[in-house]
């Protein structure tokens, strides 16, 4: 597994990441428990929840910068990923337009090492040896993927990137250490979009950046084709981008094949009927423990904060076997107020 910060991770994926298994404990708490889910190409996935529920935890293990607990992300062969965190170390000592051109790093190290290998080829004599023949395939391999990338226009695309997030031309030629941090994270985003990877995972990238940034980082994710997963408390953002949700709750996942606004309206129909089971649930132990129907149904109201209707009755106690019927004897008389005060004292 390959890292450059900030941060190139090859996790030699090509159509899809799979989740199996994912626990994380510390401390003898657990985040989370048997998380399994595949990130498929083209999937743009909002990973949603309240704060301290693990979604950057979470982010973190995709991008490989963690380990969990149990279980494993595992992918296919040949893709990359690029991680960008919430909270970034960038280095000093380039100019902006250099800094973003690192972007292309990576694509010179491998000319290099191909004309290096080329060089050890001419060198050589054992033309008919396994080792000479591997080399050969494996300059081939190199060199098939490294020509299949156009750099022919890279300046230009480092300059698009640059003006699309927010940079005036003169600041080009600026020194990086002369912006601020806010300003320093738009120059590793755009390093990271413009490596082209096929998954990029994204903690709250539109909290450095204005309305007009914003809104050419929508386009850019959506025309790119790419599998992306982002965590954004910009709801506007979420909503314009993803395609997918997946929300982390309680130590679980409900996943969501919808985006932002549409995942609202299933989480509260999902809420609202886990609701109206609890209601049920304790309905049910109170008319199992004595409780006549009505005291049954205000402890159950006064646990979950609301009556729900028992259309599909969570019935009373299965009928007991016959037994000889009992003279009649009057009914007595209930003592409403001392039902109320059992259901206070609940």
């Amino acid at each position: 597994m390959l890292f450059i910060h900030a941060r190139l991770i090859n996790l030699h994926l090509y159509n899809m990441v799979s989740v199996d298994g994912l626990a994380v404990e510390f401390g003898g708490t657990t985040l989370f428990s048997d998380i399994s889910f595949q990130i498929n190409e083209k999937d743009r996935i909002a990973l949603m929840g309240k704060n301290g529920a693990g979604k950057s935890t979470l982010l973190k293990i995709l991008a490989g910068v963690r380990q969990p607990t149990r279980g494993k992300v595992t992918a296919p062969k040949d893709c990359v990923v690029a991680y960008l965190p919430q909270h970034l170390m960038t280095e000093d000592g380039r100019t902006v337009f250099e800094e973003a051109s690192m972007a292309f790093s990576h694509l010179r190290d491998m000319e290099a090492e191909i004309d290096e290998l080329n060089r050890e080829l001419g060198e050589r004599t054992d033309y008919e040896s396994d080792s000479y023949m591997a080399l050969i395939d494996k300059v081939a391999a190199m060199s098939e993927k490294f020509y299949a990338i156009d750099l022919t226009h890279f300046e230009e695309d480092v300059e698009k990137a640059l003006l699309g997030l927010g940079f005036e031309r003169e600041d080009f030629h600026r020194p990086t250490s002369d912006f601020s941090g806010g300003w320093r994270m738009r120059i590793e985003l755009a390093k990271l979009l413009l490596q082209n990877p096929d998954v990029l995972l994204l903690d709250e990238p539109t909290n450095h950046l204005d309305i007009d940034s914003i809104q050419w980082l929508e386009q850019f994710l959506v025309d790119s084709g790419k599998a992306v997963v982002v965590i954004s408390h910009d709801r506007k953002f979420v909503d314009s981008i993803t395609t997918r949700t997946i929300e982390v709750t309680m130590g679980r996942i409900y996943d969501y094949k919808v985006n932002y606004s549409k995942y609202l309206e299933l989480r509260k129909e999902r809420r609202e009927q886990q609701q109206k089971q609890r209601y049920r649930q304790i309905y049910q132990d109170q008319i199992y423990a004595g409780m006549t129907e009505d005291a049954a149904h205000m402890v159950a109201t006064h646990k979950c904060g609301k009556s729900y209707p028992l259309t599909d009755q969570a019935e009373a106690p299965a009928a007991q076997p016959a037994q000889a019927p009992a003279q009649p004897q009057p009914a007595p008389a209930r003592d409403l107020r001392a039902e109320v005060e059992q259901v206070k004292a609940i």
